[in-house]
């Protein structure tokens, strides 16, 4: 564990305070009053917060109570955490790899918290809480550049993450291990954070093209603006093969929905501004080329998104967030503008109830149309309106179709005429109000 700091004597007291943290644990006793207070205060600054979640992360100290965490020692017998994830990973060899990726994090968090050796039948609905509240505490990790910087993990993120711990500890009582799973009441739904969606207009995608350096970078970045496809499972698997010239139209293998009945591969029109990229791709394909970016092969996603990110800066332009899926999304905004939804999202290989959540952005564009539209319908019968207003009588108001305003109605009221009411005073008879009740009013 590496310490914030150059102060030899700070480091000598940290190490003091961190060997008395070590003995409470393996004792199971109380920290002595000194480490306690230090404990305290590394909330006071940056650099005492960096080491306090240092020491979290390390399983040293309880991040609800600042006390070190009491050392828990498994009887031979006893199934720990560490054992049965160890196992579960294992037989779970079904998943791809992406998501094993996915797990591992969440497996991480699980054993930084808890601890390699905490009994799996001990963990409570409490600790399960207290494991939520752990994870705002945790820095993300795969940090791609400025704009993507965070102090923990978002609220995505932290869902994502109870959800896999549920889904292990559900895979524990399915075996009889434990009664119940302490994280079922938590919290794990999918929610879209909106605020980071953003429309990439076409003019940017534009700027962006002329700034790539090369064919196969221009073709990337078309086949995620407007073909639409997942970036990196979608347009690394992109086949020439997979391209019929003479039906306008080119097939679409999906790794993240193969799983799905009828999912596995989907067919997309071969769009207008997406042409012009992909011949040219096509035109320049060597004999036997088998993938239409061949030089990307084996290439990870954070290698891609930092290379977009730098073409990005390159035309002058700042970093959206979430760069590949806003390209997707800002495509299925465009196409939901022309074709029906349930087109759109065959083309896309998504549900409508996932685009609305997920793709589907109101853009400025629908702003400039919305209000360019009522002013250009309405702004002749408004100024009509308005002149004959001051002209017409009260009576004549609604045969020329103009609405009386607050004023005209006063000017209704006002007259020096005194004004004649009915038996029922001003207000009607409803059928919930009786002439009687009528008649109190006036």
């Amino acid at each position: 564990m590496s310490l914030d700091t150059r102060s030899e004597r700070q480091a000598t007291a940290i190490k003091l305070h961190l060997e008395n943290i070590l003995s409470a644990k393996g004792t199971g006793q109380t920290i002595d009053p000194a480490t306690a207070a230090w404990l305290a205060n590394l909330e006071r600054d940056k650099a005492g917060r960096r080491l306090r979640l240092k020491l979290i992360s390390a399983g040293l100290v309880d991040p609800t109570a600042g006390e070190p965490r009491p050392a828990e020692s498994a009887a031979p017998d006893v199934l720990t955490l560490g054992k049965f994830l160890e196992r579960y990973f294992a037989k779970r060899n079904d998943v791809k790899t992406s998501t094993q990726t996915n797990w591992a994090h969440t497996r991480r968090n699980l054993l930084g918290f808890f601890g390699n050796d905490k009994p799996l039948e001990k963990i409570t609905v409490a600790d399960a809480k207290d494991f939520e509240r752990f994870l705002k505490t945790q820095a993300r990790e795969g940090r791609y550049g400025d704009a993507s910087k965070k102090d923990s993990l978002g609220l995505a993120t932290r869902h994502k993450r109870i959800g896999n711990a549920k889904q292990f500890f559900q895979d524990a009582v399915d075996a009889e291990l434990i009664p119940k799973n302490p994280f079922a009441g938590l919290e794990s739904s999918r929610k879209a954070n909106d605020e980071r969606k953003f429309f990439v207009t076409q003019d940017a995608a534009y700027r962006v093209l002329e700034a790539c350096p090369d064919a196969d970078w221009r073709l990337l970045f078309a086949l995620c603006r407007f073909g639409g496809m997942r970036c990196p499972s979608e347009t690394l698997g992109f086949r020439l093969a997979d391209v019929v010239w003479d039906k306008d139209r080119f097939m679409v293998r999906s790794p993240k929905t193969e799983h799905h009945e009828g999912k596995a591969s989907r067919w997309v029109p071969i769009f207008p501004e997406l042409r012009p990229y992909l011949t040219a791709a096509w035109e320049q394909a060597q004999p036997k080329q088998e993938f239409f970016l061949e030089r990307f092969q084996g290439k990870s996603d954070a290698y891609l998104r930092t290379m977009l990110m730098k073409i990005i800066r390159r035309c002058g332009l700042d970093q959206w967030p979430k760069l590949f899926q806003n390209l997707r999304s800002s495509r299925q905004t465009e196409l939901e503008e022309t074709f029906p939804t349930h087109v759109v999202c065959a083309w896309m290989g998504n549900s409508p109830q996932v685009a609305r959540a997920h793709y589907l952005q109101i853009t400025d564009d629908h702003f400039h149309r919305a209000t360019a539209e009522t002013t250009g319908k309405a702004s002749g019968a408004l100024a009509v309106a308005l002149q004959k207003r001051s002209t017409l009588a009260p009576q004549d108001v609604a045969q020329a179709g103009v609405t009386p305003t607050k004023p005209a109605l006063n000017r209704m009221v006002s007259h020096d005429a005194p004004l004649e009411m009915g038996v029922t005073g001003l207000e009607p008879v409803t059928s919930t109000m009786s002439t009687w009740r009528s008649n109190q009013l006036i």
